[in-house]
């Protein structure tokens, strides 16, 4: 297996949104069974710890390529779950999986001027397919920070897309279209996530820009989209404050054309009849396949 990301940053709870995601179907799909988890490219072991405070009662896996920071992830997380060096051979013998995550791992990033030819299409889909090859059907694929999208992939065609109200975003990296031409381009900016658009690729609909957790189908049938929502806010709300917060209002420079701009409005309330506080987030971005702005469903985040 070849080494593709040479960064290794990571970070606690990395994710989260999409393991919850994960957590919720598959608590759904296989009720009270064991589940078997693969952290591919665990770096120094911040997503093993990770998966074991929300699966505790699972078997967690992680391998990573790199030897010196395979050691650091052994030698910190090796008591959490089984950590091993990543090969194909490895990864087969340790497997099948239910839930595979790879984050800011099918990448190469930041993406030099020889992008196309260090990191082509093909090398995506050959890592693609293995990972495939080690999930069992119902299982989940987590893809999130990738330079290609998964949805366009050969495999992809065997998945259906998982969709909950907690999951708005699926990375913040260059994202490439399936001829290595860029597509989402992240602009420089004093702090947010800012893409911009490049080119006329089109994706399925506007919550493509968000699609990062799967499941590969069991059987036949056409392809379908799940939606889970976890967050829904209280049926009784009274409102206390609101405000939006635009990502681009912290830009250091001018906003180029094409630019996606995401909006988040914010409802600080109270739940009618109780003392319990929090507040709404609604998220809504520029629409990719038309006019105007694409919103979400609004999320309940309390707060104590």
């Amino acid at each position: 297996m070849e080494k593709i990301q040479y960064h290794f940053h990571t970070e606690m709870f990395r994710q989260t949104s999409q393991l919850v995601t994960a957590r919720a179907r598959l608590r759904a799909t296989r009720p009270g069974k064991p589940l078997r988890i693969l952290s591919f490219g665990s770096s120094i072991g911040e997503e093993v710890a990770t998966l074991r405070f929300l699966f505790p009662n699972d078997e967690i896996y992680g391998c990573e390529i790199d030897d010196r920071v395979l050691e650091i992830c052994q030698r910190s997380v090796g008591s959490l779950a089984t950590i091993f060096k990543s090969s194909s051979e490895a990864i087969a013998a340790n497997g099948p999986y239910d839930l595979i995550l790879a984050s800011a791992v099918l990448c190469l990033n930041p993406a030099p001027e020889d992008f196309k030819d260090r990191f082509p299409v093909s090398k995506f889909d050959d890592l693609v397919a293995m990972l495939d090859a080690n999930l069992n059907p119902g299982g989940i694929f987590i893809v999130t920070n990738a330079s290609y999208r998964f949805t366009e992939s050969p495999v992809a065609r065997g998945y259906d897309t998982i969709r909950s109200d907690i999951v708005h975003s699926a990375g913040f990296i260059n994202v490439f279209t399936r001829k290595s031409r860029p597509y989402l381009q992240p602009v420089a900016s004093s702090g947010g996530s800012i893409y911009k658009r490049r080119g006329n690729f089109v994706p399925r609909d506007d919550e493509d820009l968000a699609d990062s957790v799967f499941e590969k189908r069991a059987g036949a049938g056409a392809a379908a989209v799940h939606e889970l929502e976890l967050a829904a806010p209280p049926a009784s709300l009274i409102v206390l404050s609101q405000h939006k917060r635009l990502n681009t209002d912290w830009a250091n420079k001018n906003i180029p054309e094409r630019t996606v701009v995401v909006e988040y409005a914010y409802k600080f309330c109270r739940v009618e009849g109780t003392e319990d506080h929090g507040y709404v987030q609604e998220i809504g971005w520029t629409s990719l396949v038309g006019e105007g702005f694409h919103r979400r469903k609004p999320t309940w985040n309390p707060v104590p």
